[in-house]
């Protein structure tokens, strides 16, 4: 990559999928696995990330550079983080007190409506 500006964009959107860490590797788990699972859960979701990201990601981005060039590993870096968001995107709400919330808010809006398109009555 012979462009700095393309260089530096690749390492920008490389480095977007870091804020998802503690999403799925604490917040998602603890959210949707039952209280007596949840140590085995962050347990394997750490071991697994350990295992890809500290061992079969380098080995995976040497070889490709090795055949392919050294900025490959920056595509395939940069291809992670998308992934990374596009899977972000499908997550739903599953924490109980927001959930509370939004049904709180959607009985309250619900109310709401009824009364104020009630026919008058005279």
């Amino acid at each position: 990559m012979s462009s700095p500006v393309a260089l530096g964009a690749v390492v920008v959107l490389t480095y977007t999928g870091l804020g998802c860490f503690t999403l799925f590797m604490a917040t998602i788990p603890a959210e949707t696995v039952p209280r007596g699972a949840l140590a085995t859960a962050l347990g394997l979701v750490m071991g697994i990330g350990e295992l890809a990201g500290g061992f079969l990601a380098p080995v995976i981005a040497g070889w490709a550079s090795d055949n392919w060039g050294l900025e490959t590993a920056m595509y395939i870096s940069a291809a992670g983080a998308v992934l990374v968001v596009l899977l972000a995107l499908g997550l739903k709400e599953t924490a109980p007190a927001v959930l509370r919330r939004k049904n709180a808010a959607a009985v309250g809006a619900g109310a709401t409506e009824r009364a104020t398109s009630a026919p008058a009555v005279s």
